[in-house]
């Protein structure tokens, strides 16, 4: 049997509060990394209104709005491909 590492219990000096600002961080940042930039927002937004004073929150917010904006014009920009592909194919006789 493989013994599989145990995960590291938190340092003395992190309360609860703490903890779960960390696991809101680390939640906004692995959906970001799945491609929920919707998801990763709304995280992101949380942990800045909890913490306004976080570098590290509004980083990963400004992230999450980029990818989620880029998302937004890739999809018009396809939509804009279709149409023009569509309207050459009944151009065509």
């Amino acid at each position: 049997a493989v013994a599989l590492p145990t995960p590291s219990p938190a340092p003395a000096g992190v309360g609860p509060a703490e903890r779960a600002f960390g696991l809101l961080l680390f939640e906004a940042e692995e959906s970001l990394v799945r491609g929920q930039g919707d998801k990763a927002l709304v995280l992101a937004s949380r942990a800045v209104r909890d913490r306004p004073d976080s570098i590290t929150a509004h980083a990963l917010y400004e992230r999450a709005r980029r990818d989620l904006l880029k998302g937004r014009r890739r999809d018009r920009l396809e939509a804009r491909v279709r149409e023009a592909y569509l309207g050459a194919a009944v151009d065509t006789p």
